[in-house]
């Protein structure tokens, strides 16, 4: 004990003999600590939530480092009728997609251009049975390169050469008008405006492909609502790294929301990326009101402690030091804040309160008489223990947070534990200079706080009583305590009217396009498939993408079927070029007199079935001529650009069509290049070597048992599962076993450094009492206050066995001071005088810290600061009263 006087008398005379440069160093460092702080970021990722060597985490950075992010950004368009919601999703799609490095990177719609690539290879062997005969193609597929003309020119001799043979079916004749009925009737509403094209795709007839989707090809989620996914490509879910795309994002929703005319739709820009961005704006904000309104509180609180705004500052200045100081180091070691210790910066504010010890205790030796230097040094002697023991256990009980694997709740423990060695050491080095510079020669002493005198009188009239009242109260707050669960569902951390958290609300509850997917590698599209077909056959699996799905498993029927469908597109030996028709004009009149001729022959086909007395396959033919009219009505109507636009489109897509079919014909086999370029971005590695296959849960993910379940299944059809959902089983225990580690060694090392600090066991048992008790009060207010431990309020409980012992510590330090002076009995007077009135102002600029935290709009902030100012404020009413109360009874104190 000798040696730590003679150190503190050391570094007390720092400040006392040089204090014009104690206080330069102090400004220089908050100077060079300023410079930093602009740098700090603060990171919303939820991958560096946990270590990256565990196991689940590890395959995660894989996958993601393999394939990019992959949870993307969607629009929820609700409202309005289902064609308003349509006209928002195509202006959406526009205003999108004409964004930097967007292009056929949006769904909101599938039309054929988007699976051009697999038109031709989806049902090979359908598209076979129409084909012609090799013998009776004659120069018909050379025609296709004259575009929509050339097109109708082919049906005609193809026609004409059926009334020759006249070989088919009436089944197969009826089927085939039917076709050809429902391609005029798409090409005439294509020219009309209406989308049909999309019907040529036959999307309800694409098994997985369809679900989801409606008549016209929408995404629609099963809530009455349009879906419009976006795969811009990010690097990770940083919200200041994925801000700016948001931000256009949401530009141009707005943009198209305005250009669609449409009133009453609302269009959500949400998904992980929207709710990392409106977590950063709102932590940030959250984080300039809470300090502002953390630092007026304790200035206030200072200067009502000690009547002087002089004093008041004195006490202040080792708080700011200490916090801008512990940034600056946070930005040269960690570089960021993350969701957790972002929030800290006005507890941090409140737990630099050892100027409070020193100034009371300069204050009452003032009193007495002594010289302010002679008192300066006297105090630092009288506060030192105390303060030691309390920054030593606070650090102690933050540092366990390193036993959890959440590397969040590791960094909070480095940050607070580093802060509170710059603060002590702050306090040190600018206390006792500010208070002889500041103060004057002759400083005056700070009045005692009213009432405390009173406080010892009650105490000492009615201990039984008070610790009667306490224990009550405990009993009432255990029987609460079964009730405290844990809630995962860290995506409410936000307000629910919030944009991305409204959005995902809806997105989480539609089992086909829910946000928490497993994500799983595959090395080809083969494998891929049987991956496909083994989830979905597990029950707790809802739906599956994969790359899969647009490629039929290519046996031997099917892969003849497209070798005949390529073999058809060719003409003396080379591929017919749909290029061609795609780059040049339509020749109107020559295309309505094509058109014209074709009705004339499906009016001799018509009299030939019925002159063979085949009325059926007649009737279907009447149909296909009167759609065939309706067609050449609207193109009668359309201008010319127009049929030239929809002769371009068609001809594109049977341009990419056939050049997948032939690669896929002459390499005998799928490729990931064989992908529409949208589905390309979505499941094909950056390096083109691997596809992505992404598993939707069943059930509600974020029960435990759900998700454990869920993990569990998808991992035995391949335990390189990864991704978001199979971590919410996983991390709540990780948390919760974590934390009562964490708890269990933090109250271990508190109780140690309390037998080294007080040797005696009765001593080391009243300054824990508090503490006890007050852990207790909170954890069964929690169900009272209709909160559950979470991601963020996890850390509560070491963190208030850090802060709750160093008010105990200061009482029994007191309390031992005040016996050795009085022949073994300590006075009351004088434990709750100075050192009482020292120990309120101090915790109570702690309880400031965490209250405003209340003032957050951030859930997670708000929650954690109302649980740990009810435990800090549980805490300083038990070291003030029942503490004091138990010295009594043990007849230690009067």
């Amino acid at each position: 004990m000798r040696r730590l006087a003679d150190l503190i008398k050391t570094v007390a005379l720092v400040g006392a003999r040089r204090p014009f440069a104690a206080l330069a160093i102090g400004f220089l460092l908050m100077a060079v600590a300023g410079v930093l702080l602009p740098r700090l970021k603060i990171s919303t990722s939820r991958r560096d939530l946990v270590s990256a060597e565990h196991p689940s985490q590890r395959r995660t950075l894989e996958f993601d480092e393999k394939f990019g992010y992959p949870n993307a950004p969607a629009i929820i368009v609700t409202g309005g009728s289902q064609e308003d919601r349509r006209k928002v999703v195509d202006a959406i799609e526009r205003e999108v997609e004409a964004m930097p490095n967007m292009s056929r990177r949006v769904l909101g719609r599938i039309e054929p251009e988007d699976i051009a690539e697999v038109l031709l290879v989806a049902d090979p062997e359908a598209i076979a049975k129409g084909i012609p005969p090799e013998g009776q193609r004659g120069d018909g597929p050379r025609k296709l390169e004259d575009g929509l003309k050339g097109w109708v020119e082919l049906l005609d001799s193809q026609l004409q050469a059926g009334l020759e043979q006249g070989t088919a079916t009436d089944d197969e004749t009826k089927a085939g008008f039917e076709r050809l009925s429902k391609l005029f009737a798409s090409l005439q509403d294509e020219l009309a405006g209406r989308g049909g094209l999309t019907q040529l795709a036959d999307l309800d007839k694409r098994g997985e492909l369809s679900r989801g989707l409606d008549e016209q090809g929408y995404v629609q989620g099963g809530g009455g609502h349009n879906i419009v996914g976006l795969f811009p490509m990010l690097q990770g879910d940083e919200g200041y790294e994925v801000r700016p795309v948001v931000k256009e994002i949401r530009a141009a929703r707005d943009r198209a929301v305005t250009a669609s005319g449409v009133q009453g739709v609302r269009a959500d820009v949400t998904g992980l990326p929207a709710l990392v961005t409106d977590e950063l704006a709102m932590i940030e904000r959250d984080l300039a009101v809470t300090s502002i309104a953390a630092t007026i509180a304790m200035i206030f609180t200072l200067y009502w402690g000690f009547r002087s705004f002089r004093q008041a500052m004195v006490s202040f200045l080792p708080l700011a030091f200490g916090t801008v100081v512990t940034f600056g180091i946070v930005q040269l070691v960690l570089g960021k804040l993350n969701l957790i210790t972002a929030s800290f910066t006005s507890v941090l504010l409140g737990l630099g309160d050892f100027g409070v010890h020193i100034q009371r205790g300069f204050s009452e030796l003032l009193r007495k008489g002594h010289h302010p230097k002679a008192a300066m040094q006297e105090s630092m002697l009288h506060a030192g223990p105390g303060l030691l023991i309390g920054t030593l256990s606070v650090s102690v009980a933050f540092l366990t947070t390193l036993v959890t694997e959440f590397t969040a709740f590791a960094e909070l423990g480095f940050i607070v534990s580093v802060g509170l060695v710059v603060m002590l050491a702050g306090t040190y080095l600018l206390v006792p200079a500010a208070v002889l510079l500041l103060l004057g020669k002759k400083p005056r002493p700070s009045p005692e706080l009213p009432g405390f005198r009173r406080l010892a009188v009650f105490v000492k009239r009615w201990p039984k009583a008070i610790l009667g009242v306490a224990a009550a109260i405990t009993v009432f707050f255990i029987a609460f305590i079964p009730q405290v669960s844990f809630n995962g569902r860290y995506f409410e951390f936000l307000p629910p009217d919030t944009e991305s958290a409204r959005g995902l609300q809806s997105l989480q509850d539609d089992q086909l396009t829910n946000p928490f997917v497993a994500n799983l590698r595959a090395t080809s599209i083969d494998e891929a498939r049987d991956f496909a077909e083994k989830l979905r056959a597990l029950d707790s699996v809802a739906s599956v993408e994969t790359p899969s799905d647009f490629f039929p498993k290519l046996d031997e029927p099917k892969m003849a079927a497209l070798k005949s469908v390529v073999k058809a597109l060719e003409h003396e030996g080379k591929p017919v070029s749909f290029a061609a028709a795609d780059k040049s004009d339509v020749d109107k009149p020559a295309f309505e007199k094509s058109l014209a001729n074709l009705t004339d022959t499906l009016d001799e086909v018509a009299f030939a079935l019925r002159s063979n007395g085949r009325e059926v396959p007649a009737k279907s033919v009447d149909e296909t001529k009167s759609r065939l009219s309706s067609l050449r009505s609207q193109v009668t109507r359309t201008e010319a650009a127009k049929i030239t636009e929809l002769q371009r489109s068609t001809f594109s897509i049977l341009d990419r069509a056939q050049r997948t079919a032939r690669n896929i014909v002459e390499r005998g086999g799928y490729s990931v290049d064989d992908l529409p370029p949208l589905f390309r971005h979505r499941f094909v590695s950056k390096d083109n070597t691997e596809v992505a296959l992404f598993i939707h849960p069943k059930g509600d993910v974020w029960e435990v048992s759900v998700a454990d379940k869920f993990t569990s299944d998808v991992a035995g059809v391949s335990p390189e599962i990864s991704g978001i959902a199979t971590t919410l089983g996983e991390h709540p225990k990780l948390i919760v076993r974590g934390f009562e580690r964490a708890s269990v060694l933090a109250g271990l090392l508190v109780l140690f450094i309390l037998g080294v600090s007080f040797r005696k066991p009765a001593d080391v048992f009243a300054a824990a009492l508090p503490l006890v008790l007050a852990s207790l009060w909170m954890l069964g207010s929690l169900p009272l206050f209709g909160l559950q431990f979470n991601h963020a309020n996890m850390v509560v409980l070491p963190l208030l066995l850090g802060l709750g012992v160093e008010s105990g510590a200061h009482i029994m330090s007191k309390y031992r001071q005040s016996a050795a002076e009085h022949g073994g009995k300590a006075k009351l007077a004088d434990i709750l005088g100075s050192t009482g009135s020292a120990v309120f102002i101090a915790v109570l600029t702690t309880i400031f810290g965490f209250s405003v935290m209340m003032l957050a709009e951030y859930r997670a902030m708000f929650g954690l600061g109302l649980i740990m100012t009810f435990g800090m404020s549980a805490t300083l009413v038990l070291s003030l009263v029942a503490l004091p109360a138990v010295l009594v009874l043990l007849k230690r104190a009067e």
